[in-house]
């Protein structure tokens, strides 16, 4: 059956109709057309041999597809928990830092107060040392003037003079 003219001349008057119906007449016999030469190749040894081999192809390249998809995704999932390893660590990392610099912190406040301590320490040792260094020198004094005291009086007491008189010795 041959297949019916779809164009129209120009000559000719178009008709929508006509020519959807020729459409639809020539898609069914492209149809009928294509199913017998199915039927005659399926029924064709080598046809069939070579659908076989296609098939077969098809299925290795699948399955070799699927085979590197799944090492893909382990691969990613490999990534994915290296990298929450990693976040993980750092993390780890800065908090034991976090606390290191704290510990560093606090040391050097207790340092910085120790050396307030020292210092009011050793300003206070000094002033008390200056203080008893000037009532060692009170103390002197007025033991001296207790001790010329006591010697002029025992002296007059016994009949002598002071040993120092004017600054000179008395002989």
């Amino acid at each position: 059956m041959p297949r019916i003219k779809t164009t129209v001349r120009k000559d000719q008057p178009r008709s929508s109709e006509l020519l959807v119906r020729h459409r639809t007449a020539n898609k069914e016999l492209s149809r009928a057309r294509a199913a017998e030469n199915m039927r005659r190749m399926r029924n064709d040894p080598v046809y069939r041999a070579r659908e076989r081999e296609r098939n077969a192809a098809a299925q290795r390249r699948n399955r070799l597809n699927e085979e590197y998809r799944a090492r893909e995704r382990a691969k990613n999932a490999l990534s994915r928990a290296q990298a929450r390893m990693d976040d993980e660590y750092r993390r780890k990392e800065r908090e034991e830092n976090a606390i290191s610099m704290a510990i560093l912190r606090q040391n050097e406040e207790y340092r910085r107060k120790e050396r307030i301590r020292n210092a009011r320490a050793m300003a206070q040792t000094r002033a008390n040392k200056k203080f008893e260094q000037a009532e060692a020198r009170i103390a002197l004094k007025r033991n001296n003037v207790n001790s010329n005291l006591q010697s002029e009086t025992s002296s007059r007491r016994y009949g002598r003079r002071s040993t120092r008189q004017n600054g000179a010795l008395n002989t």
